[in-house]
C-alpha cells in the first residue's frame, strides 16, 4: 500500500552538493532516495550510509542528533496496530501527509511513515530528556515538513 505522497519544501540549493564527498559517494550507491532537512550547516556534517534496500542519513549538533532512515524492504505498509488499518486507529498522527506513528521516549522522539513507496524514520534524540524540542512533538513535526527529497533512487 502506498501512502499519500507529501507535499515536499523546493530546497533554496542543491542538497546533494552540500554533502562531503564520502557521503555523496554512498548516496550514489543507495537504491532508495533520502529526505534531509534543508540546512546547509547539518549537510555538510552528515554521515550517510546505504544498503541493498535502505539508507540512512545521520547528523549531529552538540546537544542532538537527527537521523533519517529509507528502507523499501518489504512491501511498503502503512503504520497500523495488530493489522487494523491506519483510518481505524485513532492515534496514529499525520506526518508529511501520510498516517505516521510517532514513539516517544526519554529525550527520544521517533516518527515513520510512508511516501512514494518508501518507509522513512525520522529518529531525533536530545541529550536532556527536558530539551524542549525531545519534551514536544512541534519540533519533530517541524523537522519532517523541512525535509526535501535528496538522490536517484535507482
Amino acid at each position: 500500500m502506498r501512502g499519500p505522497e507529501a507535499v515536499t519544501p523546493t530546497p533554496t540549493r542543491s542538497p546533494r552538493a552540500l554533502l562531503r564527498p564520502a557521503a555523496r559517494r554512498a548516496l550514489d550507491e543507495s537504491v532508495v532516495s533520502l529526505l534531509v532537512p534543508d540546512d546547509p550547516a547539518l549537510l555538510a556534517t552528515a554521515d550517510v550510509r546505504a544498503g541493498n534496500s535502505w539508507a540512512a542519513i545521520s547528523f549531529a549538533r552538540g546537544d542532538h542528533t537527527l537521523t533519517v532512515h529509507a528502507s523499501r524492504e518489504g512491501p511498503p505498509r502503512e503504520p497500523t496496530r495488530r493489522g487494523r488499518p491506519a483510518a481505524d486507529v485513532p492515534w496514529l498522527d499525520r506526518v508529511r501527509g501520510a498516517p505516521a506513528l510517532i514513539i516517544v521516549g526519554e529525550g527520544h522522539r521517533v516518527a515513520t511513515w510512508v511516501e512514494r513507496g518508501v518507509t522513512y524514520t525520522l529518529d531525533l534524540s536530545c541529550v536532556s530528556a527536558d530539551d524542549p524540542r525531545c519534551a514536544r512533538e512541534r519540533y519533530l513535526h517541524e523537522l519532517a515538513s523541512g525535509l526535501v527529497p535528496v538522490g536517484d533512487a535507482r
